[in-house]
């Protein structure tokens, strides 16, 4: 990967992807979710369309308001619809994990 951090700092892969050598030894980039849009694979993809995009982090915390499923299903979405390759897979699991931890919880304090 040339890459491994969030979608505002995506000028970094772009310029290790534009030097011809260093981009013979990277499949693609891996994003975070914590700053910028997922559009910014989009552009990405744009320029360098035989290279693979992932979305490999991406968190919750106390600074998430609203629904948590709804907010993992949109994550999802708009991933895959900016050339995302495989986020659902690893955010499925993360929403099943989270959701039994919920369930526990609420059973626990019942």
């Amino acid at each position: 990967m040339a890459f491994d951090h969030n979608w505002d700092l995506i000028d970094f892969p772009e310029e290790i992807l534009s030097d011809p050598k260093a981009s013979e030894f990277s499949v693609g980039t891996a994003t975070h979710c914590y700053g910028g849009s997922p559009e910014a694979q989009t552009k990405l993809h744009d320029h360098f369309p035989t290279k693979g995009i992932w979305l490999t982090e991406c968190s919750g915390g106390e600074w998430q308001k609203g629904n948590l499923l709804v907010a993992q299903a949109n994550l999802i979405i708009e991933t895959t619809r900016n050339w995302d390759r495989v986020s659902f897979c690893g955010t499925s699991l993360s929403i099943r994990i989270t959701r039994r931890i919920w369930v526990a919880a609420q059973t626990a304090a019942a």
